[in-house]
C-alpha cells in the first residue's frame, strides 16, 4: 500500500508543489513587503486577508484533483478490492493533511504579522476556513465509496450550517472597523461556489469512473 501510494505521489508531484511555490514564492513576499511597511492601512490588510482566502480556496480544490486521482484509481481499488477499509480511509486524510501541514508556517506568519494591527487570529482563521469544505468533502466521500455521495453529504452539512453555525464568531463580529456584513457577504458567497463547484465535480467524477 505505502509503495502505491509514494508512487501516486511521485507521478504527481509536480501538482503536489505547485501550491507551495505560488505561496511560499509569490504571495508571502508580497504580503511580506506590504507588512512591513511603518503603517498599514486597514483596506491593506483587507486585501491582503481577501488575497489569502481566495489563493488557499483555490489550493484547496486543486489538491483535491490529485487527492481523487489516487482515491478512485483502478490500482487502489485492486489492491484493496474494493472494500471500505481504515487503511484507505487512513491514505486519504493524510493526503488532505499534507496541505493542510504545508500551511501552517504561512497561516503562523499570518497570525504574527496582523496581530499587533488587531486582526490576529481572525485574519489567519478567514483563509484557514476555506480548505473545511475540500477536507469534509474528501472524508464523505471515502466514507461513503461515492464521489457525488461524498460531495452531496458536504453540500448538505453546509446547507444546514447556514442557519445554525453561519460563520466563526471572531468573523462575524468584524475586525479593525470592518462591517460584520462584509465578512458575511463573502462567507455566503464562498459556501454557495464551493457547494455548486463539489457537486458539479462529483457528478463529473461519477461518470468518468463508470466509463472505466
Amino acid at each position: 500500500m505505502r509503495g502505491l501510494y509514494l508512487l501516486h505521489l511521485r507521478k504527481e508531484w509536480p501538482l503536489l508543489l505547485f501550491p507551495a511555490a505560488v505561496i511560499y514564492g509569490l504571495l508571502l513576499p508580497v504580503q511580506s513587503q506590504i507588512l512591513s511597511q511603518p503603517s498599514v492601512s486597514t483596506e491593506e490588510l483587507m486585501r491582503i486577508c481577501g488575497d489569502s482566502q481566495r489563493y488557499l480556496l483555490l489550493f484547496a480544490v486543486w489538491n483535491m484533483y490529485p487527492a481523487f486521482r489516487l482515491l478512485l484509481s483502478r490500482e487502489l481499488k485492486e489492491a484493496t478490492d474494493g472494500s471500505l477499509q481504515a487503511g484507505r480511509i487512513r491514505w486519504g486524510i493524510l493526503f488532505q493533511g499534507f496541505y493542510l501541514l504545508g500551511l501552517s508556517p504561512y497561516l503562523l506568519w499570518l497570525y504574527r504579522e496582523t496581530a499587533p494591527e488587531g486582526f490576529g487570529l481572525g485574519a489567519a482563521l478567514l483563509p484557514l476556513q476555506t480548505t473545511e469544505m475540500a477536507l469534509l468533502t474528501v472524508f464523505f466521500m471515502l466514507l461513503l465509496q461515492s464521489a457525488p455521495g461524498g460531495m452531496a453529504a458536504a453540500a448538505g452539512w453546509h446547507l444546514y450550517s447556514f442557519g445554525g453555525l453561519p460563520m466563526p464568531d471572531v468573523l462575524r463580529t468584524g475586525r479593525v472597523g470592518i462591517p460584520a456584513a462584509v465578512w458575511e457577504k463573502n462567507w455566503y458567497l464562498c459556501r454557495f461556489l464551493c457547494i455548486t463547484f463539489f457537486l458539479a465535480a462529483g457528478s463529473f467524477l461519477e461518470k468518468r469512473k463508470a466509463v472505466r
